[in-house]
């Protein structure tokens, strides 16, 4: 009997100290994923986002021009990419005009 007791007495001990699975890691790294995603995603940051991506778009383009006059870049192939930033440059432009007005 004194076994028993000492047993369960032993047990309760290590039942009352936090255990592994009592503490959430991943909990606390998922909020933090999520906090990082909606500070990404809020309206302001996305028009940052656009703003930014347009201007890189705007440099590019300019940049595929000098290479076609260097001569680094082939006539065909400067046009294919000065017409694939020109038409993700339109789209994400498009995406920022307030579309309230009609």
């Amino acid at each position: 009997m004194n076994a028993y007791l000492d047993n369960r007495t032993y047990h309760s001990n290590i039942k009352s100290a936090p255990s592994i699975t009592d503490v959430r890691v991943g909990d606390k790294l998922l909020s933090a994923i999520c906090a990082i995603v909606a500070f990404f995603t809020c309206a302001l940051m996305v028009k940052i986002e656009k703003a930014t991506v347009a201007t890189a778009l705007f440099f590019s383009f300019f940049g595929v021009v000098g290479s076609m006059d260097n001569g680094s870049i082939s006539l065909l192939g400067g046009l294919f990419l000065c017409l694939l930033i020109t038409l993700v440059e339109f789209l994400t432009l498009k995406s920022m005009i307030d579309r309230r007005s009609k």
